[in-house]
């Protein structure tokens, strides 16, 4: 089992460029056993949820949804209005 820090769990998923070969060969090594994100990284995404550019309505559940999404860089899959009509966040509708 490896735990991954907050930046290396986002740039794993993206298969960022700034990965040590060390690294990945840890993570390629342990991606059939256990690879660990801790909580406080998910608190960590939770907090850029606070920093939403733009007006974004007050609903914290949907505020750290567009986080995540934002943070990953990826499309937000939702079939809610005030997320669709979020200019700051891809969405698939």
């Amino acid at each position: 089992m490896i735990v991954l820090d907050t930046h290396i769990w986002i740039w794993w998923v993206h298969g960022d460029e700034r990965l040590t070969q060390a690294q990945r060969d840890a993570i390629t090594t342990n991606e059939t056993d256990v690879i660990g994100v801790g909580a406080i990284s998910c608190w960590e995404i939770a907090i850029e949820s606070t920093r939403l550019p733009g007006e974004f309505h007050r609903d914290p559940a949907d505020q750290m949804i567009v986080a995540t999404a934002r943070v990953y860089g990826c499309p937000l899959v939702t079939s809610d209005d005030k997320i669709l009509n979020y200019a700051h966040v891809r969405t698939i509708r």
